[in-house]
């Protein structure tokens, strides 16, 4: 964005449209990111899989959520995945969701 100023031009659209984010949603973005580098990659071409749960659980309780606030958590990590994967899907022309390998429902 920085450069955008710099050459007196906008942002780009996917800064400048944006959403603000209500107070304390920055977290989950955040648990987001960083889940995101535990996610598998399945077949030949290396797609991208969900975020295991077994990942989300451990983050959750490593940061001291439990309960319903861990079911939240979990919650939001995978609507902001289910997001992400089928964003992927369509940037590559491929399906959108890829669903784990042995073929359990997400939770």
């Amino acid at each position: 964005m920085a450069a955008s100023y710099k050459r007196n031009q906008p942002p780009p659209s996917y800064i400048a449209d944006a959403p603000e984010l209500l107070p304390g949603l920055d977290l989950y973005m955040e648990a987001f990111r960083e889940l995101s580098t535990t996610r598998p990659h399945i077949g030949m071409n290396g797609a991208p899989g969900p975020i295991p749960w077994n990942r989300i659980n451990e983050w959750g309780r490593e940061f001291g959520f439990d309960g319903e606030a861990r079911d939240y958590l979990v919650a939001m990590i995978r609507a902001l995945d289910d997001e992400y994967l089928e964003w992927m899907g369509k940037d590559s022309g491929k399906p959108g969701t890829v669903q784990p390998a042995d073929g359990t429902p997400r939770a």
